[in-house]
């Protein structure tokens, strides 16, 4: 660490020598598409956020059923607007509006669906682009999500930069593009740990097949479609200006390097995050009066301002959701909400099951929402001890940020390697350990010693005590002077150089 320290100091002295007082102009424009997916879409309005301070105009490209929920989050930003293009209809489903986000198709089976539908977006996508290059108002660059691959020719098309976002972090973005460049290996466990160990020597955790994510282990792409898509998005990946991480250099500045390695043509990954406190109130005692606008989480936030008052910091409250995603079974559902009642902690439990019924036995110490919450003001709130959380990377970088340690239960995607991330290599929080023997339940028992281990054990004395050092090293890291406020600046100087 102190070596990376030293290398982030020189770092930071030779940007600001090159570039003192970059001046900022409104005539710069920045076009930014999300996915559409939650997970996706929140930390590029954080950088949106992050851009309007720089006094930079952002267009967030979006479809018609997002844009009441972007444009939410945006009030109080006059530079940032939205435009729409009309959604598609996808195969098998109807055109109804609900589908138009990936958290509200019926199952993961449509995944592919959806993804096939988002590609139809390329004949708008370039009309509005030909519009601001008609108008005079050509974007600076275009921040487009790595699933979003086909935006890379039309970039091309107005010698317009594209930057590629991935809705993770620089270590486990490191871990599967190597080992989707290195398709001579078996799918066993063995093969992969030695690949990665030989090539990847100074990974702060041992990965085995169990770890990585299947679409991430090559098949034959001429059978399987998905595998297929993925394969042309890590191509246009591969090939683009550069790629916008949402991570901060003090906590993964070794790995940098060799990830941009992959990439062609000098580009780099630049860190700008934790994108989740661009645009929001953190101060020391982590509490926010900028309660978010809907019900459940005004709910939620006078509960735990009555448990702050009744408590003190004699029983922290230990929050638990598990992203917009993850599909728990109720049988599951009632063994977290009992298991988190046995632990005898106080919690919040968030979920999104339409027929689970919570059990009686659930007393005043808990509360259960049904609904998405303003889940980066919770953390911040001074009554949260412990985040029971599937590990997604926006999970994990705002629950750093808020300075609240882990209680890792990944649940899909590459939210294992995350969890091995949290847990092995920056020790913020303690693990859950699932079966691998296709029965993944995990017992009421389980969930309550863990917990009671993170809330008050020693394992979760040792991971509060580190994220509380982490967590302060993310909140400088995006204040003026800091790692993320620089590389953003000097982002923007180099857009603007290669124009």
């Amino acid at each position: 660490m102190n070596g990376a320290r030293i290398c982030i100091v020189l770092f930071l002295f030779l940007l600001r020598k090159k570039n003192p007082s970059m001046a900022s102009s409104t005539s710069s424009h920045v076009v930014i598409f999300p996915f559409m997916a939650h997970s996706h879409t929140l930390p590029l309005i954080g950088l949106s956020k992050a851009l309007s301070h720089q006094q930079v105009k952002v267009t967030i490209v979006t479809i018609p059923s997002n844009s009441k929920s972007i444009s939410s989050k945006i009030q109080g930003f006059p530079l940032i607007s939205l435009v729409e293009l009309n959604f598609p209809s996808i195969d098998g489903l109807s055109q109804a509006s609900h589908c138009q986000n990936l958290s509200k198709i019926p199952s993961m089976d449509f995944f592919i669906s959806f993804l096939t539908a988002t590609t139809h977006l390329q004949t708008p996508f370039q009309q509005f682009l030909q519009s601001m290059a008609e108008s005079g108002d050509r974007p600076l660059c275009v921040v487009t999500d790595f699933f979003l691959s086909w935006t890379l020719e039309i970039c091309r098309r107005f010698d317009i930069p594209r930057l590629a976002f991935h809705a993770t972090g620089v270590v486990s973005l490191l871990i599967t593009k190597t080992i989707m460049a290195n398709t001579d290996y078996t799918a066993s466990s063995s093969s992969i740990s030695d690949l990665l160990h030989q090539l990847l020597p100074n990974l702060p955790f041992h990965v085995t097949a169990a770890d990585v994510p299947e679409v991430n282990i090559p098949p034959n792409t001429d059978i399987n479609p998905f595998s297929k898509f993925m394969a042309e998005a890590e191509e246009a990946d591969l090939h683009s200006w550069g790629v916008i991480v949402n991570s901060f250099l003090e906590l993964e500045i070794d790995h940098i390097p060799l990830l941009e390695s992959f990439y062609s043509n000098g580009a780099k990954a630049w860190c700008i995050g934790p994108t989740s406190l661009y645009g929001q109130q953190t101060n020391a005692s982590k509490d926010t009066n900028n309660h978010h606008n809907e019900d459940d989480t005004i709910s939620l936030m006078n509960w735990l301002d009555a448990r702050k008052a009744e408590a003190g910091a004699a029983a922290p409250v230990i929050y638990a959701a598990f992203g917009t995603q993850a599909v728990l079974t109720d049988a599951q559902l009632e063994a977290v909400a009992l298991g988190l009642e046995e632990s005898g902690c106080p919690f919040a439990l968030v979920i999104r099951s339409n027929t689970w019924c919570a059990p009686k036995e659930i007393g005043s110490k808990g509360m259960i929402v049904r609904r998405f919450v303003d889940q980066t003001g919770v953390l911040f709130h001074s009554a949260i001890g412990g985040f029971l959380s599937h590990c997604g990377w926006n999970s994990v970088m705002e629950s750093l940020a808020a300075a609240v340690p882990i209680l890792a239960w990944p649940m899909m995607a590459e939210q294992k390697l995350n969890a091995k991330y949290v847990v092995e290599g920056l020790g913020i929080g303690i693990g859950i350990e699932r079966v691998e023997n296709g029965n993944p339940f995990v017992s009421r028992e389980k969930i309550s010693a863990c917990v009671k281990e993170l809330m008050v054990g020693e394992g979760g004395k040792k991971a509060r005590k580190r994220v509380g050092e982490l967590g302060m090293l993310a909140r400088q890291a995006v204040e003026d002077g800091g790692s993320s406020f620089a590389t953003l600046k000097n982002l923007l100087q180099e857009l603007g150089s290669a124009r």
